[in-house]
């Protein structure tokens, strides 16, 4: 494939770039959010996390690679928050991995089925934050803690809680209006290389010498020679 028009990558090495790219933001956001939440205290609460509007967009990008994401993102943020107790490790990573539980479900209806309306949308993101903090509270009640609290803790405010919702939904509806954002990566970049060779075929339309045999020219000069008479 071509980026940027100026060299050929593989398609290892773009979706490399893209994944580095989107670990990043969502690795320094969450980094972000804690030392926030550490210098202001009394505004914790309204902290919040990227990890469900990331791991989908991913998702929809790379399908199964938005695994690494929702694993990677909950240790990260188990270790900024709460590194001591393994139990959190645990349940923070399923509750993530749980995400992926949509995948599947959205293979068989299609990708641009569910990126095309926004509702779709509106619905995946809120599905999935509330089987995130089920699944997490679930896992919390089989080390021990108690369902109902950590299912309310889940849900209310605090890093993962309603605001996280609430951004998740702004993310996803802005970014799925920008081109390329949050459709299927490799099917996109099919599609611009069909654009590209189809602009190249109308552009060199017409530059091929074409070769006339001399019965054609005699026949062309005599129709020349009446006209000029």
């Amino acid at each position: 494939m071509r980026k940027n028009g100026s060299r050929l990558i593989s398609l290892g090495q773009y979706r490399f770039t893209d994944l580095f790219l989107f670990a990043a933001i969502l690795v320094g956001f969450d980094c972000l959010s804690h030392f926030a939440a550490v210098f202001i205290p009394e505004a914790a609460m309204y902290f919040f996390t990227l990890t469900v509007p990331i791991v989908l967009i991913i998702m929809m990008r790379w399908s199964w690679w938005a695994a690494l994401f929702a694993a990677g993102d909950a240790i990260v943020l188990t270790a900024l928050n709460n590194p001591t107790v393994w139990q959190s490790y645990l349940a923070s990573v399923v509750g993530a991995l749980s995400i992926l539980a949509f995948l599947p479900l959205i293979l068989k209806i299609g990708k641009k089925r569910v990126t095309g309306k926004w509702y779709f949308c509106f619905l995946l993101v809120a599905a999935a934050w509330f089987l995130m903090a089920l699944t997490n509270s679930f896992v919390q009640f089989l080390c021990g803690e108690d369902f109902v609290a950590a299912l309310v803790g889940n849900l209310g405010f605090g890093l993962t809680g309603m605001v996280s919702l609430f951004v998740g939904e702004a993310v996803i509806l802005v970014v799925r209006n920008l081109d390329g954002m949050f459709v299927d990566q490799v099917e996109y970049l099919k599609a611009r290389d069909e654009e590209r060779k189809q602009m190249q075929r109308r552009d060199e339309f017409g530059d091929e010498e074409i070769e006339l045999d001399e019965e054609t020219l005699s026949i062309l000069r005599k129709r020349d020679d009446g006209l000029d008479k």
